[in-house]
């Protein structure tokens, strides 16, 4: 009796063990691992953020869809990680929780053999997303910060936002300190905006309390909306001044050129990697005044995001400083010299304070940070793409249906110079070289590639009869970068296609995202059918055909 009891004990305990690892940290048995490779893109208003670090889940599932194995990395950019999986399950997905953004993406356990990094058609897996909201900040202290001090506040800074979150007023206490009667603004800035692009036109500075007009910046964009120039005039200098900017997408080289009207003149160039400065030089009348070198962290700097750049440019940068390295050789010199800066953060990367170290001194200072949320306004014409489904179709986008985003890139490389490939994947130099492409214009009245235009194709290559017509946007045109991106819409789904090219000596490399989302079920499936048809060869068909034309100038006729 005895032996029966302690045997069903047994039992019972490996009954216990097993259920208590229905998600399961490793499989039970043996498979091969295999290489993934995935990317993190994050977008925070305005700006792509790629070099950043990002927890990334995966999970592996059962037919029934149990969770039969999970593992995480720490995805660090800006280039594709290869994620390890263990092969052998059903299907799996892919996670992504960053800056208030999630993302997730679902494979099936084919998918991943043909996908893997050294399958027959590797493919890199995006995660992305925006973030629903941005941080500004209103308030900013500066004060000495030590062992034989305390907190003794040195300057503040208030900011002010309309509605919208954008900035309206930039008040300046400097001597500030928590006597009431020291508390008086030394100067304030008031910015006004262009009616018809949104975009920042001027700012005026005023010293105060005399409200005595001290300084006016007034801005000029090029055709894209890029800064080109800021025009100063400093009243209390009786100086007027020009900052003409310039870049070079090849290479990230940019020049700003200063220009004064009392004759002087100097030329800060510097490159620009990720939307931050990493090295810098000023020249002066032929000398070398000061050069530098710079590293980031991989969090987010809230001035990037306040909606201008100065004319000192001291706001330019996407990341934040965290080491600099500035050899002084002639000009000036100044008396203290920053090396290092310390961050404390809040939980969507934006700074709470930050410990500034100078060069030969033991003496700090540190800036307290602090924000206002502001949500992220969508877009108009995505409001307008969901409203294109059909009663019926708002129905099923309502009635059990959980809207699903899938994303594939891949990179073809071109035989010819970045400067006339870069065209070819302009809506109308396609019919060069894609057999059976026909686009119609809707906007604007000339074929011209520029943010805006419009245009509408059949529902080609998709073995669908529900979508007989499709409808293009391009979202974005940046040729200085070389960056293309086309919205997609039917009344089922819409997607993206977005393609950046770089030199590769003479040749050149085009980076191709297809991201998915669908408005309804049948959508969701479609989206998953066209992905896969579209990556089926890496898009090495794009590359063959395209290289065709270049050197034969004909299309290459589909099989």
């Amino acid at each position: 009796m005895k032996r029966s009891i302690a045997i069903f004990a047994v039992c019972v305990l490996m009954l216990l063990l097993h259920s208590c690892t229905k998600e399961n940290t490793s499989p039970t048995k043996s498979y091969e691992r295999v290489n993934l490779s995935v990317m993190v893109k994050l977008r925070v208003g305005a700006f792509l953020y790629e070099n950043i670090e990002a927890p990334i889940r995966v999970k592996g599932f059962d037919a029934n869809n149990n969770i039969m194995w999970s593992d995480s990395i720490s995805f660090a950019g800006p280039k594709e990680n290869l994620l390890s999986i263990i092969s052998g399950f059903d299907h799996y997905t892919i996670s992504l929780e960053k800056w208030g953004v999630t993302d997730s993406q679902t494979i099936t356990g084919k998918q991943l053999q043909n996908d893997r990094a050294d399958g027959p058609t590797p493919v890199t897996y995006v995660l992305a997303g925006k973030a629903p909201y941005i941080r500004k900040p209103v308030i900013i202290y500066e004060y000495t910060e030590d062992q034989t001090t305390s907190l003794k506040t040195q300057s503040r800074i208030e900011y002010q936002y309309n509605s919208e979150g954008k900035i309206e007023r930039m008040t300046v206490y400097e001597n500030y300190s928590t006597d009431s009667s020291a508390q008086v603004p030394t100067r304030y800035t008031v910015f006004s905006y262009d009616g018809s692009t949104a975009a920042i036109s001027r700012l005026t500075e005023y010293y105060a309390p005399a409200n005595f007009k001290s300084k006016e910046d007034s801005y000029e964009y090029g055709v894209e909306g890029s800064l080109i120039k800021i025009t100063e005039a400093n009243y209390a200098a009786n100086l007027t001044a020009t900052m003409a900017l310039s870049f070079n997408a090849t290479n990230g080289n940019a020049k700003a050129a200063y220009q004064f009207s009392n004759g002087i003149g100097f030329d800060y160039d510097f490159v620009d990697s990720l939307k931050n400065i990493v090295s810098d030089q000023t020249i002066k009348e032929s000398s070398l005044c000061n050069k530098g070198i710079y590293a980031y962290d991989r969090n987010i700097n809230p001035f990037k995001h306040l909606g201008y750049v100065s004319f000192e440019l001291n706001n330019y940068s996407a990341n934040n400083r965290v080491t600099e390295k500035v050899d002084y050789l002639a000009c000036s010199f100044p008396v203290l010299n920053p090396e290092s800066y310390e961050y404390q953060y809040d939980d969507l990367g934006y700074p709470t304070k930050m410990v500034t170290h100078y060069k030969g001194t033991t003496a700090v200072t540190a800036t307290k940070y602090y924000y206002q949320s502001f949500p992220v306004v969508k877009k108009l014409f995505i409001i307008l793409l969901i409203g294109f489904a059909s009663c019926k179709n708002q129905k099923r986008m309502n009635e059990n249906f959980t809207a699903q985003r899938i994303s594939k890139t891949a990179t073809v490389l071109v035989n010819g110079k970045i400067e006339n490939v870069f065209p070819l994947f302009g809506a109308f130099e396609e019919r060069k070289w894609a057999d059976g492409w026909s686009p119609t214009l809707i906007y604007p009245s000339t074929e011209i590639m520029m943010e805006g235009t419009t245009f509408k194709t059949s529902g080609h290559g998709h073995n669908n009869k529900s979508e007989t017509e499709f409808l293009w946007r391009v979202s974005k045109f940046e040729p200085e970068k070389y960056l293309t991106q086309y919205l997609v819409s039917t009344e089922n789904r819409y997607w993206t296609i977005t393609v950046i090219c770089s030199p590769s000596g003479n040749s050149t490399s085009a980076e191709i995202t297809y991201t998915y989302i669908g408005l309804n079920n049948e959508g969701n499936a479609l989206n998953t059918t066209a992905l896969e048809k579209m990556y089926a060869h890496g898009l090495k068909d794009w590359e063959k055909a395209i290289n065709y034309f270049l050197e034969t100038g004909k299309i290459l006729k589909e099989d």
